[in-house]
């Protein structure tokens, strides 16, 4: 697929920093430039957070460009080249604990880290 002139502008915005944000208004493909950005960066594994929502629409844009995608959903764990999840399930795979003293037989908080434990190299957040 062709970009257009201004989404290959913004391609070179995001590979340009470390961190940025893409404020381009909505339809003019935000979303295709950061796939984009984010092959042509070299990150090996890119974690996606959106709404539930938009989950199948970012898993059918990557699909252009590469086949290695997971949709994360409720409690199992999975990671490819692209891990997409949504914001309300975040927590599932990410506890802290919380530092408090227990008493004699109160069972302890696990620590749930599998997002943290994953190590992406780049996290685009829609």
């Amino acid at each position: 697929k062709k970009l257009y002139h201004h989404q290959e502008e913004g391609v070179k915005f995001l590979l340009s920093r470390n961190g940025s944000i893409l404020a381009d208004d909505m339809g003019l493909g935000k979303s295709m430039q950061s796939i984009i950005a984010a092959l042509e960066s070299g990150a090996r594994k890119i974690l996606i957070v959106c709404p539930s929502s938009a989950k199948i629409n970012w898993e059918r844009e990557i699909n252009m460009f590469c086949s290695d995608t997971v949709i994360i959903d409720g409690k199992k764990w999975k990671e490819a080249k692209f891990t997409i999840i949504n914001y309300d399930i975040l927590k599932n795979f990410h506890t802290l604990h919380d530092g408090k003293k227990r008493k004699e037989g109160e069972p302890e908080i696990v620590l749930n880290r599998q997002l943290a434990n994953a190590n992406f190299d780049l996290t685009i957040i829609d």
